[in-house]
Order: structure tokens, then sequence, then C-alpha cells
């Protein structure tokens, strides 16, 4: 059985796709760490840096290509947000340190309107983070 951190439960059966570390704690390989810009990071540990800012309405982190139509290009990694504070700047470099504190990634921020980046009329739920890279490989986005 492997104790999954996230949910503090005991699964059966996951071995395989756990990363075992000293002591047998394991660790679930895939969904909860992602490699963007040769760093291994947590998209769950970002978004909750993200979500103790104050004045964040919406949010999303988008990872890409700098160019999309060359799949061995650098990642590009944006953090969008939408927030009614007129201190956009001082927001902008509160989540960059926010980001870089949970991740050590200095991602640029870019402020958009909330309807943006979700809106309820079209989606059920807000996509918090999206992984564009490998459906921009030659799709010319």
């Amino acid at each position: 059985m492997i104790h999954e951190i996230r949910t503090h439960t005991l699964v059966p059966g996951r071995a395989a796709e756990c990363l075992r570390l000293a002591g047998g704690v394991g660790l679930p390989a895939r969904r909860s760490a992602i490699k963007v810009k040769g760093m291994l990071m947590s998209p769950d540990q970002l978004q909750e840096a993200i979500r103790l800012v104050a004045g964040v309405d919406e949010f999303q982190v988008v990872v890409t290509r700098q160019d999309p139509a060359d799949p061995r290009s650098m990642d590009a990694l944006v953090v969008r947000v939408a927030s009614r504070r007129p201190d956009a700047e001082r927001l902008t470099d509160q989540l960059v340190e926010a980001a870089a504190s949970a991740t050590g990634v200095r991602p640029p921020v870019a402020l958009t309107g909330a309807n943006d980046i979700y809106d309820p009329r079209r989606h059920a739920k807000a996509q918090r983070f999206v992984d564009r890279r490998s459906a921009s490989a030659g799709a010319g986005e």
C-alpha cells in the first residue's frame, strides 16, 4: 500500500506509479509534478501560493513553448490573473514572489479579465492549470 500525500489515504496497487523515498513514503510520480524550464515543480503548490495572495479573483497557470512551432523550444510559464486591486504592479510582484518561493520559477504575470480565464456560462469548472506544450507543437498557436 502507498500513502497518498495529498489525500492522506492508503492506496493499494499504485506502487508502479510512485516514487519511493527513504522510510517507505511514496509520492505519486505523475499528476503532482511537471517539468518546466528544466525544473521539476508541483502545479498544486504553485496554485496554492497564488490563492494565498490577497485580491486574486481568478487565475490560470499556462505552460506553452516560447516558439509554438518548435517542439524543442524552451518552455514558457505564464500566470494569468484577474483582480480588482488598484495596485496592479504590487500585485504582480507579490504573485511572482509567491510563485518563486513555491516552485523556484519566476513566471511573468498577465493581468486579464475574469471572464477570459473562467466563464461560468461556458464551463462548469475553472481550469486552473493548462499545459499547451504538446498541443502547440505543429499547431501554429
